[in-house]
């Protein structure tokens, strides 16, 4: 998610990479560009790029 003029938009490439990288299929991102809090129940609460 990004914002630009006022709205905020949803970069669905970046969702799709990111699920990837969860799910282990790739490596887009190297260690500490992508941090992801989940909660008790292993429920993704937020997925931090860094370096995006």
């Amino acid at each position: 998610m990004y914002q630009s003029d006022m709205l905020f938009v949803i970069d669905g490439n970046l969702i799709n990479k990111i699920l990837s990288d969860l799910s282990g299929a790739t490596n887009y991102f190297d260690n500490g560009e992508l941090r992801v809090y989940i909660d008790e129940n292993y429920n993704v609460i937020v997925a931090d790029i860094r370096a995006y």
